[in-house]
């Protein structure tokens, strides 16, 4: 049974995010495992159409609340582990297929700390050579604990693509965790077959430098140069894109059922003109109207699977006058009353 996850993470001020592809690529995963991807996307409070194209930006929350919907409703604490393993390139975006081109392992290891914003904005990775050693260590630069999936996911995904990218065993001399040892450590000891440390000061995986001069199989330096010319390119739009939907989006979560989800009310929220907001939101491709659709059809399924909440409850939470307006509209965007659509999912 799937359940319902809240964070709150504070990233002071920054309007850091992630790209839909990492997160399409976790839901897929959950797939794999059994799970109703529909139902995954309802308990984040994240409509489908929001994860495409794969470069869109999504606020951290909702990858973070997917670990944890994943973890509760498969009841494997090494969840993280298992997605890192069966991680592809297309779910880091261009960084992933940037690597896979490189020359040799190095090159690739050397473009992480470059472009893993592009993947997930919150990232901090930083790399060191040192005695004959390759140190890769990452952080995360939210206030706030994360799930131990986020970062499990982190150091196996690493691991495997290394091992695909050069058609080897990859061999790790070490690896650190910032979190407690998990329930079940041994999962983690045959995953990475070397010592694993936790409560250590940061996530690292260790080895040897030898391994840095291996070919990569996937090498071409035609698809380099050109995923290196994307991964730019991103790189370049980052500062801008998504921000300022995304702070509509969370403003009317929270301002929906007080009924003031006017365009005027939600530019005093925030402090904008009504002109500014317009003008950002098209340079965006969306605007305060799609928002609002977007944002009732989503929390609609949401508030309607609590038994607890009656229609007209529903109703007035969306921002509706009317038990009778929210029916009509509920019918538009689904083909059934908000009454059928509750039977169906009884």
């Amino acid at each position: 049974m799937l359940m319902d996850i809240g964070h709150q993470f504070d990233n002071h001020g920054q309007t850091d995010t992630i790209a839909a592809s990492y997160l399409s690529s976790l839901l897929d995963f959950g797939a794999r495992q059994g799970l109703d991807r529909d139902e995954m996307l309802s308990h984040i409070r994240l409509e489908n159409s929001f994860i495409e194209p794969p470069s869109r930006r999504l606020a951290p929350r909702y990858l973070i609340d997917l670990f944890d919907v994943i973890e509760h409703a498969t009841k494997r604490q090494s969840i993280g582990l298992l997605f890192g393993q069966q991680i592809k390139p297309s779910a880091y975006s261009a960084l992933g297929y940037a690597t896979m081109s490189c020359s040799t392992l190095k090159e690739a290891i050397n473009l992480i700390p470059v472009y893993e914003s592009i993947v997930l904005g919150f990232s901090q990775t930083s790399v060191q050579f040192e005695d004959g050693l390759c140190r890769i260590s990452w952080q995360s630069l939210i206030s706030g604990e994360l799930p131990r999936a986020m970062c499990d996911a982190i150091l196996s995904g690493w691991t495997s693509l290394a091992s695909w990218m050069t058609g080897i065993d990859f061999t790790l001399r070490k690896v650190t965790f910032v979190v407690d040892p998990p329930t079940n450590p041994n999962d983690y000891h045959a995953f990475f077959g070397c010592p694993v440390e936790y409560n250590a000061k940061c996530n690292s995986l260790e080895f040897d430098g030898q391994f840095l001069s291996l070919p990569l199989q996937q090498s071409n330096s035609e698809i380099h140069q050109l995923t290196r010319r994307h991964a730019d390119d991103l790189l370049q739009q980052l500062p801008n894109q998504g921000n300022v939907s995304q702070k509509v989006a969370e403003c009317l979560q929270k301002v929906l059922a007080s009924q003031q989800c006017r365009q005027q009310d939600v530019c005093k929220e925030l402090g904008v003109s009504e002109r500014s907001l317009r003008r950002h939101l098209e340079k965006e491709g969306t605007s305060f109207r799609k928002l609002l659709l977007e944002n009732r059809k989503l929390l609609a399924k949401f508030y309607l699977a609590d038994d607890n909440l009656n229609i007209i409850d529903v109703a007035l939470l969306l921002g509706f006058a009317e038990h009778s307006s929210f029916s009509r509209a509920f019918k538009d965007w689904n083909g059934i009353s908000p009454e059928q659509w509750r039977q169906q999912k009884a």
